[in-house]
């Protein structure tokens, strides 16, 4: 039984060298200064050119040879860059920009090679060593204006800022429910934001999840938030629970919870953070990060006896009031942390029948990252228990 764990993970381990020596040999292989278009494209595999078609809606050339849609591409490309930036994330964006200034050409940085390749499959950018031993990333001198012409556009930029606008709702729509169909999320979205989106754009947009820096998934049935580990349990309980509507979130709500690492805490997160504090010596970072398992926990159906043993696998406690008293505060959090099953609402909100109304300053504690951090510090909650 060892040896064959240990042939298993031999054979996974030398998989993973050979995706990682194919990745980088698509990122820093031999490639010619100054070559043509065409050869740049030729890098690129069948199936890469063919998700460029796709991506700028070129129709009646699926079954052209790879040399012939390369020609196509090629002139087709330079009039349809704005198509494929819309479909660049924040990342991206920021590394085409920086490549534009610096006249195309930039020596690659190991930090930048994940926009790279999502650049390259884009046919926007290429990689590679040259002849002289270095390793640039640089755009086709057939796209450098396109490009330019694009980004200096007051047409593209409103359209990234309206992009960027909407992949913040759906991040703190998901946030608070955990999992929808795209129409039920489509629906949502156009409510809270009070305007018209045009579906097939809204649908593209989340189809490019892996792109942009989003907090969710997309099943192609159903948007779900990226820590969901049963979605379509999750998604049956909603329907089960036909009665019960969705927390009625405002467009601030949205907004708020569709910021980067944005969690929810209230005044029973914060118990346990100074008992963690006071009893185990944690600090505020290491707090939070437990919190954020057990609200995690939480929103993944886990009942309050495993978030306790989960809490007894890591602290030692020692004594059995020390035991109630670190349950009853895990109660606590577990009654008051919005439920992806309960569609946003809280256990004690449930219970107590309370009014289904927006509320513009809930209960809750909510905490951006440029907000003053819960704990009293006095600092921003990004540069205290944020960080």
């Amino acid at each position: 039984m060892t040896k064959e764990f240990d042939d298993a993970m031999n054979r996974m381990a030398q998989n993973v060298e050979k995706r990682i020596v194919k990745a980088c040999n698509k990122l820093y292989g031999s490639i010619k200064k100054d070559d043509s278009f065409e050869n740049y494209l030729d890098g690129l595999t069948k199936a890469e050119l063919d998700n460029i078609r796709r991506n700028i809606g070129l129709k009646g050339v699926s079954q052209f040879s790879k040399k012939k849609l390369i020609l196509v591409l090629a002139e087709e490309l330079p009039v349809q860059v704005e198509q494929l930036l819309l479909m660049c994330g924040n990342g991206e964006l920021k590394l085409i920009k920086q490549l534009v200034k610096n006249n195309g050409r930039l020596t690659i940085a190991e930090e930048h090679e994940y926009e790279i390749d999502i650049l390259r499959k884009k046919g926007l950018c290429f990689s590679g060593t040259f002849e002289d031993g270095s390793t640039e990333v640089f755009i086709p001198i057939e796209l450098l204006d396109p490009i330019l012409q694009v980004l200096d556009s007051l047409a593209f930029n409103k359209q990234i800022k309206t992009i960027n606008e909407i992949l913040q709702v759906v991040n703190g729509i998901i946030f608070y429910y955990g999992i929808l169909t795209i129409d039920e999320l489509y629906d949502y979205v156009v409510k809270i934001l009070g305007k018209e989106i045009d579906y097939n754009v809204f649908v593209k947009i989340i189809e490019n999840d892996d792109v942009y820096e989003s907090e969710f998934v997309f099943t192609g049935l159903y948007v779900h938030h990226l820590n969901m580990n049963i979605p379509e349990e999750i998604l049956m309980e909603h329907y089960s629970r036909g009665d019960l509507p969705y927390y009625p979130l405002t467009l601030k709500q949205a907004l708020e919870a569709g910021k980067s690492e944005y969690e929810e805490i209230n005044r029973h997160d914060l118990r346990l953070m100074a008992f963690l504090d006071s009893h185990y010596e944690l600090s505020k970072i290491e707090a939070l990060d437990e919190i954020k398992i057990l609200k995690d926990m939480i929103r993944n159906l886990c009942p309050p006896g495993e978030l306790l043993e989960y809490f007894q696998q890591f602290f030692e406690i020692p004594t059995q009031d020390e035991l109630q008293m670190i349950l009853d505060m895990i109660i606590g959090i577990y009654n008051n942390t919005r439920q992806w099953v309960l569609k946003g609402h809280t256990s004690t909100e449930i219970r107590g029948n309370h009014p289904l109304v927006p509320q513009e300053q809930p209960e809750a504690i909510k905490v951006g990252r440029n907000d003053t951090c819960p704990c009293g510090s006095g600092k921003k909650y990004k540069k205290c228990c944020g960080r």
